[in-house]
């Protein structure tokens, strides 16, 4: 699935190495989306907007299923919890909002002072839902979901560009180096 610059939302599919675009969604209004991500069931995409927006795109239905805000800063990076309740957003000013998908609010904002990290490029949550991490040019923080503390802050010479959560820890990329 792909969020396009132009408003559009692609659902493609690799067949044979090509790229076939399945399905094809665009809202009312021209929005730039800037980021994206598919919900763990499959049947929602959340796509970021560069005004701050969170767009739930419905694929069973084709349609916008909600949109959601708090602020007005460029979505950089989204994650989903893997049971489908929570999305992370990062944002330009980086900021880190965490919100509740069922009540469709913001449950926490992190680093909105940008205190702990300037820049917000990538965020993931681990696989029991227990821990949220976020990256950006200065290293990564890794967060207690719900308790909102910060567990572990770690400094990088180079860019966070990537976040995987594996069985033995964290595991962090940067586009500069593997």
């Amino acid at each position: 699935c792909v969020a396009t610059s132009d408003g559009r939302v692609l659902l493609c599919l690799l067949e044979e190495g090509k790229l076939l675009i399945v399905a094809e969604f665009k809202g009312e209004t021209s929005v730039e989306y800037s980021c994206g991500a598919v919900h763990p069931d499959g049947l929602l995409y959340a796509a970021g907007t560069n005004t701050g927006e969170v767009h739930m795109w419905d694929f069973k239905n084709k349609a916008l299923a909600s949109t959601m805000k708090d602020g007005d800063d460029a979505v950089t990076t989204i994650a989903f919890s893997d049971n489908g309740y929570h999305l992370a957003t990062g944002h330009q000013s980086a900021a880190v909002r965490f919100w509740d998908l069922r009540k469709q609010k913001t449950i926490a904002t992190l680093n909105g002072d940008g205190s702990l990290l300037q820049s917000i490029t990538t965020i993931a949550y681990d696989d029991s839902g227990k821990y949220a991490a976020f990256g950006g040019k200065e290293g990564f923080v890794i967060t207690t979901v719900k308790e909102w503390g910060i567990t572990a802050k770690m400094a990088a010479d180079k860019p966070i560009s990537g976040i995987v959560w594996t069985k033995m820890g964290i595991a962090s990329c940067s586009d500069k180096e593997r």
